[in-house]
Order: structure tokens, then C-alpha cells, then sequence
């Protein structure tokens, strides 16, 4: 039998500094400091809490070797193997020396392990009678066979029921591998599962799985009970058609207005095998997983292309239930009778009908209501195309005289219900709650929670709403919301929200403390800070008796709080008092500053004032700032550097409005600014392409007010001062010319003669220099920099010199004179024929602008290989922190070179040296299969090493936490393994 047990303990490199010590006549450090240094660096983290074997590092900093000895090698060996304590014999406490060693020089280091006992658990023979008999957090065992896999985790059957498990200790777990577990039982969403795994035993392997796979739509999938703890896990066939949604590219599956996502935990080649067949219609074996409160339900697919049939290979039986997706026949609650459809044409499937109580409803949709009651039965359609069918239940609610005719009440009325009662009930929408939810409200301020999201309602609007009084009373909350609601009637409007102005921070916590009555109630007032949690979320005010403080996440309201001490008072804050969340009152829908003004009403503001900002970033000038705009191009400069700001990001920013105004310049900006937030994106940037150079000179010298606009124009070219200025056409008067550093788009301008002209020319209009016009962020028409600029779909060409080529498809990077780059592929396969391009061709490629993942140039019409062997620029970016690197994504960084000097290798496994990881993903890794050959190197995990690599793709989307970057290395000489 094979024992995998946790490792709960994680070796973290850290580099430290030596101010001084001795060194050798060529000025190394000598063998006793380096032995000192990889002292200082070696570190082990979770000595408190060890429940499982330790990974003790047997390689230091500067070529070191490390060995270990314990003083109890009973409980962990000298190779770290723990055997904890049984339960009932206490924790042990166990020292481990560490000796590091370089030729003739040693020195050691101790760690104190504490090994905790053995906790109690329970053992079980079914999954039914762990999840009866088990409480959260409870240690729980139980042996069972894999019946389905996930990244991190897999299911385990019985032969009858499933059970989840997350947390595995193996690096590799197969359907079929019979696994005796022991962990916590808890829960992710609806899923019960064991996590937090501390013991996993293989038992066998290949063992038989005879779990049923149930037919059925996505529709029923979704009629499915996710509070049944035993169905999750467990297998369905559904049919849908593939598309990939949202900033993350999830796959999802949808037929109508019915869908599923699978869950992005699904292994690796299965959602590449379903990312082959976007816009497909399949059907695929799933797993359900568990009912998300964003994502609705998330089921796991494991399949391979093989295991994805499309709609041309369907079976009839899959047929019908394709053809069952898109039966329709109205509102399943109705005053009217149905007409029930006989058929599906498109599908060549005939359908018909069955009910459970012909008194309510008949075959033929014929209904009778009552006076004073809603009546309920089931139709039941059977579709069938040639010897197969398929049954769907449609529930039916026949609406009484007495309901179709009720007066909605008021949300006080409903607070006042009965838990399970349904209510048509109307209020003004006074908060939307992300993708959750919303807030509906009385005159007074009493409001109720809404679970569901409806298209169109918006704060103001007046709505009726038929629901269930549903009540959330876990883990001390007390909250009464609307559930399983349907949206009666909502009239747009600009209704007013009532907030409630007259209490303090600690009065609304009172009142909560007290009978729970101000949930969903709406608030301004001051808040006084306290501190911020290691989860992100800022305390504010606590209640009189000081147990309960007002919190919210703080990172969503950063850089607000970044420098904020206790006893910081927030004026203004509005909110939405929402629930319980670890002993706090939580509130969600905060505002905390007014909104955003557009850069117009920053320029016609008071210079000095503070202003907050919003708009879209359409220039970055090098390191000394950046220009913002409006949707109609109006603009500002924002003095200032912030890592990952881009051209089309939207920001929002705190700044003084402030003016150049020497030397002829009356130039507004923004300065002493703070960036509050970057969307990042692909927003339009305004570029004015209606005006000639001349007619944009006339502009400014009349009144300064295209300053900081964007422009393409045609320019002609006049002389080069000896400053390295270029000079373009003049204004009318004939007194003030464009210019620009021609020194910063050499080779462009190297053969130009007086009255050439330069067509296409992307620029900012910035500053008086010198008596003429200076204009910066200049880009010019076929570059790589001009495709970024661009909106997506715009065609565009680019030419440049190749710098990178993937050995997967043949996509690849140009680069400019200025090493600007972009990404070039034809996921669209609009090329009959991609070419085989090399580093150093200089190519012309005309394609669409667009983005998946990176911006690139796809649905590409041409590309044409100009010469070869050209060198490649000299841009080559040194990476200071790679952890910073990492927290701050460019799109524009992909295709550069970048140099990371010291950085200790953290796995080499399936063709990746991963060399940066925090968390699961949010990972940087040399990806072998698009590097040359790195074997002669051989390295190894805890290696320290100095490499140049391209980044070259983003699993994920670029900016996404938990994307990961992916670096190609095309010389070997580029890679040095520190001794």
C-alpha cells in the first residue's frame, strides 16, 4: 500500500543581503561568507502545525549542500518523514539541525517542529451515512474508487453515491485508483467534500467505475436539487453549444437562454479539446460539481476530443434531446390557456403531451383556474425522432382570479410574512449587489434583499416582483431576502432612494446587534477606520459592546486606505448594511468619494482644487506620465508613473488640477495624483482624424484646446534643427511648427527631403517648445505600436522584424524600430497557407486588430517576407522584483525580452521550469517545448538561476490573478545556473 501524506511545510528562498564580511583577492565572497549567506537564506515555514512529511532542502544558496539531523527521528526522520503522534499522546516537539556545507566550510541552523497529534476522526462505510453523520470540520475517513478527476481534487464513489475530495497529496490520481482518505469534511458552495487531505492511501488501481451517466438537457440539469449533498458528483450527458465567456475565456455550454460553465479546474487538454469546438453544438459527459452564486452551476469535464460528439454524429436519441432544449410554449405560469407544439421542425422530432391533473391543465393545454387558489400541475412533452424519445416535465401554475387581481404589498409587509410564503410585492431598487442580486426598498428605507438578477433593472426603477420569503440564518445571520423570484413589471425611472443620514457607524451596528432590523437598509455616514485583515477586508466602528465592527473588502476601494491609520475617519461613505461575515456586519454597495467626473469638467474646474477623474488612458508619454480622455477625445496629462497603465485602460485618479504656464504654455494636468482604480482593458481611444496638421496648429494657438487630444494626420516634413528636432508643417500664420525628437524614429525620417510628406502620423498634442508645437507619443502608420492603438477589428499592417516564432502553430512577434511588439496568429484560419517565418525576417502582415488573451493581429489576409537575417533591436528589460513583474501586467510586454537575474527554480516537471508561483496559477515558467535545447543545463527545483526569455503567451487572460505567463528561451547561452 502507497502512503501520500500533506506537505505542510513549504521551503521558502529568500535572498539576503551581506553588508560586509570577508572576500578573496578577486573580490568574491570567500567559502565561509557564502556558507554564512546560504545560513541567513535557508528558512522553513508551518514548524507550528506540522501534520505531514516536511520537503527538507538538501541544496543551498552558492553551490551549498545541506543535511539534516533530527533529535527525534521517530516522529521526523532526518529525510523529514513525520509519523504523528496517536490521538490522546499530545504534540511533540522536535529540533532540526540543519549543517550547510561548501568545501572545508559548515555551518548550522536549528528549527523547532512542533508535530501535532493525531486528531479524532470517524469512518465510514457509505457517503450517505458520512454526510448524515458529519458536522463541518469534523476529521473524517473514508476508502473509496475515483469515479472522476479535477485539477487538485477528484470524486470517490461507493457504487451507489459520490462524494468530493480536494486537497489530494498525489501528483497523479486516475478513475479507477481505490483511495483511503482522511480530512475535514467541509463544503465549497452546495459541494460536500473532505478537504484539508492529510493521509491518501492507494489502496489498488484500475479498478472498475459503473456509476450511471443520466441523459438529459441542460435544463434538467439545472432542475436538479444542488442542496442534495448526493448529487453532486455525480454523471450526466448533456447537449449544448460551446462558447467561451467573460475576461477568463471559461468554456461554456448553452442551448437558449439555459447554461452551464464548466468548471476551469476541468484537466488542462479537456477544456483544450473543448476550446477546439467553440460554436459547436455537443454533447459531452459531465460531472456535477456545485452551484456557484456568480456562476450558477459549474460541472467538471474530463474527456478528451474523442469524447465530444458534435451535432453531424448525433445519435437520434441525442437528437431528441436537442430538439427537447428549444421546446418553448410561453410563460409556465398563465391566466390563458397553452398551445402546445406538435412537433420541432427543425429537428424532424414530433412531441407529445401528457399532464398530471387534466383538472388543472388538459393534454391539449386547456386550463381552469379558481377563484382564490393557484393551481399547479406538470405537462409532460415526449419528443421523439425515429425510435427514440425523451420525456420533459414542464411545472405549470394556473394564476387565480384572486392573484391575477392582488395589489402588490409593501417590502415591510413581507418582513413581516412567513418564511416559504409567496409575495407579489413592489419597491424602488436602491442597490445592485455585483451579479448577486439587488435591493428593493419602501418610502422609509426598509428593504428587503433580492437573489436574482433581471436584464434591465437598474437603481430608481419602481418594481413588482413575485417571490418566496426565503431566510439566510447560518453563522449568526438573521437575513429575510426574496427568492425564486420572477419580475412582474419594472418601470424605468429615476425614482428617489431613501438613505438614511441620521446614525453613526456604532448606532447602525447597535441596531443591527439588537433585532437585525436595518438589513438591506441604505446608509451615509462617517466611518473611523481600524484596521485591515489578512483577507483584504477593512474594520471600521464597532457597536457599543465592541464585538462587531462594520467591514468591507478593502481591495476593492484601494488606494483609499493604503496609508490609512486607526482612527482615520472616512466622511460620506454610503452602503448597504448586508450580513454576518466572521462575527462582523458586513456591508456591500459601498461608495465611499462622489462619482467620477469626465476630464471636460476637470478642465473647467479651478486650478488647486482636488478633483476625482475618470477616463481612458489614449497616450502613454515614457516615464513621466500619461494623457486621459473623454469619449469625444477631450483630454488631460496626469503627471505620475503607475505600474501596468496602459493605452486603453479606463482609470480612475485623484489629482490637483494644476498649469504649466511658462514659456508660452497654458498646459492643465494633473499632479500629486493617486490612481483609485484601473479597469484594465481594450476601451476605444479617440483619435481626431479630420484635421490637417495646419488646421491643428490654428487650434492651439487660438485657444489651447486640442491640448493633449490624439490626432492622425499626414505631416509634411520641413528640416531637422541640431537637437535632433524634426520640423513639420506650420500653421497658417505661419509662426509655430509641429515638431517632435527625430532622433526617437530614426531610420523613418534618415532620406527625407523638405516637403515629403508622412502620411498617417498618430500623436498627442502636448506642449509650447521653443515657439512650436511639440507633440509626443508619435506613432507611426505599419508599426507594431500603431496595430496596439487601434480599435479591435480595424485592419491594419504592420511590418517589423520576427523576434520569436512558436514551435506550436507557427504564430509569432514582430517588433519596431523602437522594440515595441505585437503577437501575430490566424486563430481564425483565414490563411489558407501560414508561411514559415524565422527571427530576424522582416515581414509585412495585413490582418484585423483583436485580442484573446494579448492583443495581436488576427484574421490575417497576407503576409510577405521582405528580407532575412536582420538584427533584432537591443531591447532587453531587466526585471528588478519578479513578484512585482508579475502584479502588474502589461499587454504590451509580451513578445519583449526580459532578464531575470537569481531567481530560484521552484518545480521542473511536464517540459516547464516553473520559476515563480504564488498561489495554485498566478505562475512564470520557462516553457521547454518553445525554448531550444536546455538538457546540458540540468536543472533542478531549488536551483538559482539568471536567464533572458521572451514572454511569449498568457494562460488566461493577461491581467487575470490567476493567469500564467509563459517564457520561450531561444539561446542556450542566455541561461546560467548559479554554483
Amino acid at each position: 500500500m502507497k502512503k501520500i501524506l500533506t506537505l505542510a511545510l513549504i521551503l521558502i528562498a529568500s535572498i539576503t543581503l551581506v553588508a560586509c564580511g570577508g572576500t578573496t583577492d578577486d573580490g568574491e565572497l570567500s567559502d565561509a561568507d557564502k556558507v554564512e549567506e546560504a545560513r541567513a537564506a535557508l528558512l522553513l515555514g508551518g514548524l507550528d502545525q506540522v501534520k505531514a512529511n516536511m520537503n527538507l532542502p538538501t541544496a543551498g544558496r552558492n553551490g551549498t549542500t545541506i543535511t539534516w539531523e533530527s533529535s527525534d527521528p521517530s516522529v521526523i526522520s532526518n529525510t523529514g518523514e513525520v509519523t504523528r503522534p496517536e490521538e490522546g499522546e499530545g504534540n511533540v516537539e522536535v529540533t532540526l539541525t540543519a549543517t550547510i556545507t561548501l568545501n572545508d566550510e559548515s555551518a548550522t541552523r536549528e528549527f523547532i517542529a512542533v508535530v501535532i497529534q493525531e486528531e479524532p476522526s470517524s469512518t465510514f462505510d457509505t457517503i450517505a451515512e458520512l454526510h448524515t453523520a458529519s458536522a463541518k470540520n469534523d476529521v473524517v475517513e473514508f476508502q473509496g474508487i475515483v469515479s472522476s478527476v479535477f485539477n487538485g481534487g477528484y470524486f470517490l464513489t461507493d457504487g451507489t453515491d459520490v462524494i468530493g475530495v480536494y486537497g489530494q497529496l498525489a501528483e497523479e490520481v486516475n478513475v479507477g485508483d481505490e483511495i483511503f482518505v482522511k480530512g475535514s469534511y467541509a463544503s465549497y458552495y452546495t459541494l460536500f467534500q473532505i478537504s484539508d487531505v492529510t493521509v491518501e492511501d492507494i489502496v489498488s488501481t484500475g479498478n472498475p467505475v459503473n456509476l450511471p451517466v443520466t441523459n438529459t438537457t441542460i435544463a434538467g440539469i439545472l432542475n436538479e436539487d444542488s442542496s442534495d449533498k448526493l448529487i453532486h458528483g455525480k454523471h450526466y450527458s448533456i447537449i449544448g453549444t460551446v462558447e467561451l465567456r467573460g475576461e477568463f475565456n471559461n468554456v461554456w455550454l448553452f442551448t437558449g437562454d439555459q447554461d452551464v460553465v464548466i468548471y476551469y479546474q476541468s484537466p488542462a487538454d479537456s477544456i483544450a479539446a473543448l476550446e477546439a469546438v467553440v460554436g459547436e453544438t455537443i454533447a459531452i459527459d459531465v460531472v456535477y460539481y456545485t452551484d456557484h452564486p456568480v456562476d450558477g452551476l459549474r460541472v467538471v469535464f474530463q474527456g478528451d476530443a474523442s469524447d465530444i460528439t458534435l451535432e453531424d454524429d448525433f445519435s437520434d436519441e441525442q437528437t431528441t434531446r436537442l430538439a427537447a432544449s428549444f421546446l418553448s410554449f410561453g410563460e409556465l405560469e398563465t391566466t390563458t390557456d397553452f398551445e402546445l407544439p406538435s412537433e420541432i421542425a427543425d429537428y424532424g422530432a414530433s412531441v407529445t403531451w401528457a399532464t398530471s391533473d387534466a383538472s388543472v391543465v388538459t393534454a391539449d393545454g386547456l386550463v381552469t383556474r379558481d377563484e382564490d387558489t393557484d393551481l399547479e400541475a406538470t405537462l409532460t412533452a415526449t419528443v421523439t425522432v425515429g425510435s427514440e424519445s425523451f420525456d420533459i416535465d414542464f411545472p405549470v401554475v394556473v394564476i387565480s382570479y384572486a392573484t391575477e387581481s392582488a395589489t402588490p404589498v409593501a417590502v415591510a409587509d413581507v418582513l413581516a410574512g412567513t418564511v416559504g410564503d409567496e409575495f407579489l410585492v413592489e419597491g424602488v431598487v436602491s442597490a445592485i449587489n455585483s451579479t448577486y442580486g439587488f435591493f428593493i426598498q419602501d418610502a422609509d428605507g426598509t428593504a428587503i434583499y433580492v437573489a436574482s438578477i433581471f436584464e434591465g433593472v437598474e437603481v430608481g426603477d419602481h418594481v413588482v416582483l413575485r417571490g418566496d420569503l426565503g431566510l439566510w440564518d447560518s453563522y449568526g445571520n438573521y437575513q429575510l431576502k426574496l427568492v425564486d423570484s420572477s419580475l412582474v413589471e419594472d418601470n424605468d425611472g429615476d425614482h428617489d432612494v431613501h438613505i438614511i443620514t441620521d446614525q453613526t457607524g456604532t448606532q447602525i451596528v447597535d441596531t443591527f446587534l439588537e433585532d437585525y432590523s436595518n438589513s438591506s437598509k441604505i446608509y451615509t455616514t462617517d466611518l473611523t477606520f481600524s484596521h485591515v485583515d489578512t483577507y483584504g477586508y477593512a474594520f471600521f466602528d464597532a457597536g457599543t459592546a465592541g464585538e462587531m465592527r462594520i467591514t468591507f473588502k478593502y481591495t476593492d476601494y484601494a488606494p483609499f486606505l493604503e496609508t490609512a491609520e486607526e482612527g482615520y475617519v472616512l466622511e460620506d461613505v454610503t452602503f448597504v448594511v448586508y450580513d454576518v461575515n466572521y462575527d462582523n456586519l458586513r456591508v456591500v454597495s459601498v461608495e465611499i468619494l462622489e462619482e467620477a467626473v469626465a476630464v471636460a469638467d476637470v478642465l473647467a474646474g479651478t486650478v488647486g482644487e482636488n478633483y476625482y477623474v475618470t477616463g481612458v488612458v489614449s497616450a502613454v508619454n515614457m516615464h513621466y506620465g500619461f494623457f486621459i480622455q473623454d469619449a469625444d477625445g477631450t483630454a488631460i496629462y496626469v503627471k505620475g508613473s503607475f505600474a501596468g497603465v496602459e493605452e486603453g485602460d479606463l482609470v480612475e485618479v485623484v489629482g490637483d488640477l494644476a498649469i504649466w504656464d511658462q514659456y508660452g504654455n497654458s498646459q492643465l494636468s494633473l499632479e500629486n495624483v493617486v490612481l483609485k482604480d484601473n479597469f484594465k482593458g481594450n476601451e476605444s481611444i479617440h483619435i481626431i482624424t479630420d484635421q490637417t496638421a495646419v488646421q491643428i496648429v490654428d487650434t492651439f494657438q487660438a485657444d489651447y484646446s486640442n491640448s493633449g487630444k490624439i490626432f492622425t494626420a499626414d505631416l509634411t516634413f520641413s528640416h531637422v534643427d541640431t537637437y535632433g528636432y524634426a520640423f513639420f508643417d506650420m500653421g497658417t500664420a505661419g509662426d509655430m511648427q509641429i515638431t517632435f525628437k527625430y532622433t526617437d524614429y530614426a531610420p523613418f525620417l534618415e532620406d527625407a527631403t523638405e516637403g515629403d510628406i508622412l502620411e498617417n502620423v498618430t500623436f498627442v498634442v502636448y506642449d509650447v517648445n521653443y515657439d512650436n508645437l511639440r507633440v509626443v507619443s508619435v506613432i507611426l502608420d505599419e508599426t507594431a505600436h500603431y496595430a496596439h492603438l487601434v480599435d479591435n477589428d480595424t485592419v491594419v499592417t504592420v511590418t517589423g522584424v520576427v523576434t520569436f516564432v512558436q514551435n506550436y502553430d507557427g504564430s509569432f512577434f514582430v517588433e519596431d524600430a523602437d522594440g515595441t511588439t505585437i503577437y501575430v496568429d490566424d486563430f481564425s484560419n483565414s490563411l489558407e497557407a501560414w508561411p514559415t517565418v524565422a527571427v530576424g525576417d522582416e515581414v509585412t502582415v495585413v490582418g484585423d486588430k483583436g485580442f484573446y488573451r494579448v492583443p495581436l493581429v488576427d484574421t490575417v489576409s497576407a503576409i510577405t517576407i521582405n528580407s532575412s537575417a536582420n538584427a533584432l533591436t537591443d531591447t532587453v528589460h531587466a526585471v528588478a522584483d519578479v513578484a512585482t513583474f508579475r502584479d502588474a501586467p502589461n499587454s504590451m510586454d509580451f513578445g519583449q525580452r526580459f532578464t531575470f537575474t537569481d531567481v530560484t527554480v521552484v518545480e521542473v516537471a511536464d517540459g516547464e521550469i516553473v520559476f515563480y508561483q504564488n498561489g495554485e496559477n498566478h505562475t512564470m515558467l520557462i516553457d521547454l517545448d518553445e525554448s531550444v535545447d536546455l538538457s546540458s543545463l540540468a536543472i533542478e527545483a531549488g536551483d538559482v538561476i539568471t536567464f533572458t526569455a521572451t514572454l511569449y503567451r498568457s494562460y488566461d487572460k493577461y491581467d487575470d490573478i490567476d493567469a500564467t505567463y509563459y517564457f520561450g528561451v531561444t539561446d542556450a547561452a542566455d541561461v546560467t545556473v548559479a554554483e
